[in-house]
């Protein structure tokens, strides 16, 4: 709703004829080409950005995929603490079809409660979004409104999502009379084969870094396969890493139960190694978020170099503040005296452009730019300054005589930065229509050139990753739980056996914290070093280096995760006492 467009069309002389103009001027032509549309306006030849692609993909992807898993999670907890419940209904004859029955309703109707405050919620923010921006620009009300189907779509994956998870939980549980609920599914072996995945995708990864592979990418710049190859690979990598993880996790706790020097140590390697697929669930979501959060901010820590660089390759960026220079070939010869004239310029200063720059007089020199003549150069003696070229240190003196007779260019003040505009249409309207004219402002030159919906999508990343580790934490948190539930006879078992509470609780900790901890460093690993890779593929302007942002960051999700696991160990002492496993 804020944009203002006008496209002007022009006949085929009219371009013929500006671009004779413009070529002779040695200038590039005045008109471009648009979109072409249909009769409707409907199909269009324009290309979506294969990178823009890959960035929505994976971002959506890494975004929703913690979500799904903290649904299934809860859904899974909340099975599990209902089964005992429902014993009651076998004791009075109910079979354990009718059983299923009635967990699967009450799951549904949690569930539609769910989805109606999701909803709630996501309507009560349709205000606020509206008056969100980027690019300086709002959205329109309807690019934030669901459809019907968009609707349907979201209900139905949610509720299908705890509809199975329920189901699955009870295909796998039997329910007795005696309420003793015990599960039949065996702990099944955790294969090698799983590491090949991540494996795959990190030696594609491997190859593009390599001479071979940049070369394969210079020869298929054009081409769209390595952009769907790349983001093949990651997803191989981010998803193999979840894959993997329950394998890594009980290799790795078998090494360190190999070389404890403890008790502890020796029992939490064995157990984690036994449970490792559950241990790991619990903590995947946070995996995959320092993943996802490490791919991105690498590929978008650049952009803060990125900024000072466009600044430092700006000519027009030596120019003060509140000031503005006027380029044109075809003014009138009294411009300066016509510019003097407006209320909203102070000052004018004319300047001569020669091949190697422009000729300014010291004294406007000092007064428009931010250099100055040396102390010995006379207020009228001219030095040399090139816009065009990036921002030099110092400036140098012209010896010879500069011609004062032929093209002109000026340097004006404003009043308001908010003037540039009057002053361009006083240009155009005093140039030729087909010349090309120039009003640059100082205070716009002293910000970054490039694309500010880049820098805009680097900040919302940086709330993504943010959003992302809120959600992984509560999923870890809930999973923990759910663990130590389907822990608990092993737990007990330890407690009966002479184990002390303290030493369960720190057990507790060292089987959640040590994974934790382990697939957290090879994610991070893995999501800088890809995203280096990344960045390197598709742009050669930007440099990735590690902020202090993305270890706050990094480090914020880690102490949160440790920290939820910490105030969930009061539970190991009401999970393990005998009055609670009476029914074991």
């Amino acid at each position: 709703p804020d944009a203002l467009m006008i496209v002007r069309g022009a006949s085929a002389e009219e371009v013929a004829e500006s671009d004779a103009f413009t070529k002779s001027q040695g200038q590039p032509s005045y008109f471009a080409d648009v979109y072409r549309t249909d009769t409707n306006g409907l199909k269009s030849d324009a290309k979506i950005d294969p990178v823009a692609v890959i960035v929505f993909g994976v971002g959506g992807t890494i975004l929703l995929f913690p979500i799904v898993i903290f649904v299934s999670v809860a859904t899974q907890l909340g099975a599990a603490q209902r089964e005992k419940r429902y014993a009651a209904l076998r004791l009075i004859g109910a079979t354990k079809r009718q059983v299923g029955r009635v967990l699967m309703l009450e799951s549904l109707l949690a569930s539609v409660v769910g989805v109606l405050i999701g909803l709630g919620a996501f309507w009560l923010l349709q205000a606020p979004l509206q008056d969100f921006k980027m690019d300086g620009m709002r959205f329109n009300p309807g690019d934030l409104a669901l459809t019907g189907t968009q609707y349907a779509l979201i209900i139905g994956l949610t509720l299908g999502l705890t509809m199975f998870v329920n189901w699955r939980r009870m295909r796998r549980a039997q329910i007795s009379p005696l309420g003793v609920s015990r599960s039949v599914e065996k702990v099944k072996k955790l294969r090698a084969w799983r590491a090949l995945v991540p494996a795959l995708g990190i030696a594609f990864f491997a190859w593009l870094s390599s001479k071979p592979g940049r070369d394969w990418l210079a020869a298929n710049k054009e081409s769209a396969l390595p952009s769907v190859l790349l983001m093949a690979a990651l997803l191989l990598v981010m998803f193999g890493l979840i894959l993997a993880g329950g394998w890594l996790t009980n290799k790795l706790s078998l090494l360190a139960a190999r070389w404890a020097n403890n008790a502890s140590t020796l029992i939490a390697g064995k157990r984690t190694a036994v449970h490792s697929r559950t241990i790991f669930r619990s903590v995947s979501g946070v995996v995959l978020a320092l993943f996802a959060g490490s791919f991105y901010l690498t590929a978008t820590s650049g952009i803060e170099g990125l900024n000072s660089q466009a600044i430092k390759d700006n000519g027009f960026s030596q120019l003060k503040r509140g000031t503005a220079i006027v380029i044109g070939r075809s003014l009138p010869g009294d411009m300066a005296e016509q510019l003097q004239q407006k209320s909203y310029i102070t000052s004018v200063a004319t300047i001569y452009p020669r091949e190697d720059g422009d000729a300014i007089r010291c004294q406007d020199l000092a007064k428009y730019t931010e250099h100055a003549c040396p102390n010995n150069a006379r207020p009228d003696q001219f030095a040399l300054l090139n816009f065009d070229k990036p921002v030099v240190k110092n400036v140098l003196l012209i010896g010879d005589k500069v011609d004062t007779n032929g093209a002109k260019e000026y340097l004006v003040t404003l009043k308001s930065d908010n003037d540039i505009e009057k002053l361009r249409t006083l240009v155009t309207v005093k140039a030729n229509q087909y010349d090309l004219t120039y009003a640059v402002s100082g205070t716009d030159s002293k910000k970054p050139h490039i694309n500010p919906t880049i820098r805009e999508f680097a900040d919302l990343a940086y709330v993504g990753i943010g959003v992302t580790l809120v959600v992984a934490v509560a999923s870890l948190i809930v999973s923990t739980i759910g663990g130590l539930m389907e822990r608990r006879r092993s737990l007990y078992t330890l407690r009966l056996s002479g184990m002390r509470l303290a030493q369960l609780k720190r057990l507790v900790m060292v089987e959640s914290v040590a994974p934790l901890l382990t697939t957290s460093i090879l994610s991070c690993g893995f999501g800088v070093w890809t995203g280096a890779v990344f960045t390197s593929t598709f742009s050669t302007t930007l440099k990735p280096v590690l902020t202090p942002t993305y270890f706050a960051i990094v480090g914020i999700g880690l102490a949160a995760a440790i920290i939820g696991i910490y105030l969930i160990l009061p539970m190991v002492d009401k999970l393990t006492r005998a009055e609670a496993n009476q029914t074991e």
